[in-house]
């Protein structure tokens, strides 16, 4: 019974950051001057889409619900998370990848992945009454500390694509110019 009145909770809140996007969303569209693209909309359902995470925690500190670092951190984690998958199965299907350097980037991109959600379950620890005794402040100090982890995480994972794409690359023009040579 507990556990029912808890998912009636949750979707409560849900249901109402949803129709707060939607208004905000309705909002913007109405102006007559609005000059509203897909990625601004884009920005907005991303931040509806972290209010929702954070309320749905169930008891969050107001101090941290609204925090830069804690939305900042949990959006960045995120993110890098998904644009980690995505590039994989791209350079999964790569011809100019050797099968040894897809297992290496794999083995990489998972640990950073897994690195990134357990960030994700840090931030929803400091953030809520749970079993974390601390006071606000350091709690404060320590997600400032993760959203530079996530940013540290998100160079590296650049680092790792552009070291990929740079190997392509390479790959690429040597057989452009191993073609240029046959015909010429």
């Amino acid at each position: 019974m507990k556990k029912k009145e808890i998912n009636k909770e949750l979707l409560m809140k849900q249901v109402t950051t949803l129709e707060a996007a939607k208004a905000a969303l309705k909002e913007e569209c109405d102006n007559d001057e609005s000059t509203m693209d897909l990625e601004a909309v884009g920005k907005i359902l991303e931040e509806k889409e972290t209010d929702l995470y954070l309320t749905s925690l169930g008891n969050v500190k107001p101090i941290y619900l609204n925090n830069s670092d804690a939305r900042a951190g949990y959006g960045f984690a995120k993110a890098n998370i998904e644009m980690a998958a995505e590039e994989l199965a791209a350079y999964e299907k790569s011809p100019w990848l050797k099968k040894d350097e897809i297992v290496t980037l794999r083995s990489r991109l998972e640990r950073l992945q897994s690195t990134l959600q357990q960030t994700i379950k840090d931030i929803r620890l400091l953030v809520t009454d749970g079993k974390v005794t601390m006071n606000n402040n350091d709690r404060l100090d320590m997600l400032a500390g993760i959203e530079e982890h996530v940013e540290i995480a998100g160079n590296y994972l650049l680092a790792i694509f552009r070291e990929t794409n740079a190997l392509i690359a390479k790959r690429q023009q040597q057989k452009a110019r191993e073609e240029k040579l046959e015909t010429a």
